[in-house]
C-alpha cells in the first residue's frame, strides 16, 4: 500500500499540475487565438463551454467503468486522454477543431479530478482536505505558470499553438510515468448493491455542496478565462501583459491552497470557506473600479487566494460526511463544476458581445454573493449537526 500510495500521490499531484497549465493557456492566450482564427466573443464562449461537455460526460464515463478499472488506472487514462488533446489543439486552425480538442482536453482532466478524489477516499488519508488541497495547489501552481509561459511563446498572435505543443510533451511524459498505476490490483470495490450509491441525494447537505460547486466553477473558471481579454479590452492593458493577467490570479490561488492544506482541519471546512469567500467578494468589487494597475494586480493576487479553498474544501466536506458513496457523489460534484462553468461562460461570452465584458464581471460579483449564502446555510447544517 506504502508504493501504491507514493505513485498515486506523485501521478495525482503531477496530474493536476498538467491540469491547471492546459486549461490555463486558451484563456491566457484568447486575444490571440480570437484574433488569429478571426473568432469573436461568443464563439471563444461556445470553446469554453465544451469544457463542460467534456468535463461532465467524463463523471457518467467513470461511473460506468469505476468497479472495472479502479481509480489509480482511471487517472492514468485520464493523463492519457490530455496529452492527446493538446496535440490536437497544436494542429487545429478551425472553429469546430477547436471545440473539439477542448472537449476531450477536459473529459481527461474530468477523469483526473474525479480520481484523485476517489482515489485519497480509498487510500483512507487522514486529511482529506489537507492532501486535497495540496493537490490542488499544483493545479494551481501549474495555472500560474501557464500565462507566463504562454507570453513568452506569444511573439505574434499566429504563435497561440506553441503553449500547446509544450504542455503536450509534459503531459506524456507523466502519461509514461504513470503507467505504473496499471501493476497494481483495483482495490476499490464499489458495493454491488443496486442503486446504494445514489442515496446520497437524499442528503440536504449533499445539495447544498453541489449549488456550492457549481457557483464555485462558474465564477472561478470564467474569471480565469476572461482575465486577459478583460483586462485588454476594459482596463486598456497591453496583450503581452494582458496574457499573463491570469497568472497573478493563480499565484493567489497558490498561496491560499498551501495555506489552506495547513489550516482547514484545524479551522473548520466551512469556517475557512467563509472568511475566503468574504474577502474574496470585498477585493472583486475593488478589483472591477480601480484604475491604478499595481492595485488592481494585487487585487487579482487576493481575490485568488479569496478563491483558493472552495473547490478541494466542498470536495473533502461531501467525500467526509458520507465516504461510502465516493463514486456517484464525486461524480455528481464534477457534473455540477462543469454546469456551472458551461452556463457562465456563455453568459458572460453573450454579454461580451452585446454589450462589454464590464457587464460580465458584474455577473461574476452577484454569483460570489450568492456562494457566500450557501456557504453560510454549509456553516449552519454542519453547525446542527456537530451539537
Amino acid at each position: 500500500m506504502s508504493k501504491l500510495r507514493k505513485h498515486f500521490l506523485i501521478t495525482g499531484s503531477g496530474g493536476f499540475f498538467i491540469f491547471g497549465f492546459s486549461v490555463l493557456i486558451i484563456g491566457s492566450a484568447l486575444p490571440a487565438i480570437e484574433k488569429s482564427l478571426g473568432i469573436d466573443h461568443q464563439q471563444a464562449g461556445l470553446i469554453f463551454a465544451t469544457s463542460s461537455i467534456g468535463f461532465g460526460s467524463s463523471a457518467f464515463v467513470n461511473m460506468l467503468f469505476s468497479k472495472k478499472l479502479g481509480p489509480f488506472r482511471s487517472l492514468s487514462i485520464g493523463i492519457s486522454i490530455v496529452a492527446t488533446s493538446l496535440f490536437i489543439f497544436v494542429f487545429s486552425r478551425t472553429f469546430p477543431l477547436l471545440l473539439i480538442a477542448n472537449a476531450l482536453l477536459n473529459f481527461g482532466t474530468g477523469l483526473i479530478e474525479v480520481n484523485a478524489a476517489i482515489g485519497v477516499s480509498v487510500l483512507k488519508e487522514k486529511k482529506n482536505a489537507g492532501v486535497l488541497n495540496f493537490m490542488h495547489a499544483l493545479y494551481s501552481l501549474g495555472a500560474l505558470i501557464s500565462p507566463v509561459v504562454v507570453s513568452i511563446f506569444l511573439l505574434n498572435v499566429d504563435d497561440w499553438y506553441k503553449p500547446f505543443a509544450f504542455a503536450a510533451i509534459i503531459s506524456t511524459l507523466l502519461f509514461a510515468f504513470s503507467l505504473i498505476l496499471f501493476k497494481y490490483d483495483v482495490i476499490y470495490e464499489p458495493s454491488d448493491r443496486p442503486f446504494e450509491h445514489w442515496l446520497i441525494v437524499k442528503e440536504p447537505l449533499f445539495w447544498l455542496i453541489i449549488a456550492g460547486v457549481f457557483l464555485y466553477v462558474g465564477y472561478e473558471v470564467s474569471f480565469s478565462s476572461w482575465l486577459s481579454a478583460y483586462s485588454n479590452e476594459i482596463k486598456g492593458i497591453p496583450l503581452r501583459i494582458s496574457s499573463a493577467m491570469p497568472s497573478f490570479l493563480w499565484l493567489g490561488l497558490l498561496i491560499g491552497r498551501l495555506f489552506s492544506s495547513v489550516v482547514s482541519e484545524k479551522l473548520g471546512y466551512s469556517k475557512l470557506m467563509l472568511m475566503l469567500t468574504s474577502v474574496a467578494i470585498a477585493l472583486f468589487i475593488t478589483m472591477l473600479f480601480i484604475e491604478t494597475m499595481w492595485i488592481y494586480i494585487i487585487s487579482i493576487v487576493i481575490i485568488g487566494m479569496g478563491f483558493s479553498a472552495m473547490f478541494p474544501t466542498l470536495q473533502a466536506t461531501l467525500i467526509r460526511h458520507k465516504p461510502k458513496y465516493a463514486t456517484v457523489s464525486a461524480a455528481l460534484f464534477t457534473v455540477a463544476a462543469s454546469a456551472g462553468a458551461a452556463l457562465v461562460n456563455v453568459i458572460i461570452g453573450t454579454l461580451g458581445k452585446f454589450l462589454d465584458l464590464q457587464y460580465g464581471m458584474y455577473f461574476i460579483l452577484l454569483l460570489l454573493l450568492a456562494e457566500l449564502i450557501v456557504i453560510i446555510f454549509i456553516y449552519r447544517k454542519e453547525k446542527y449537526e456537530t451539537t
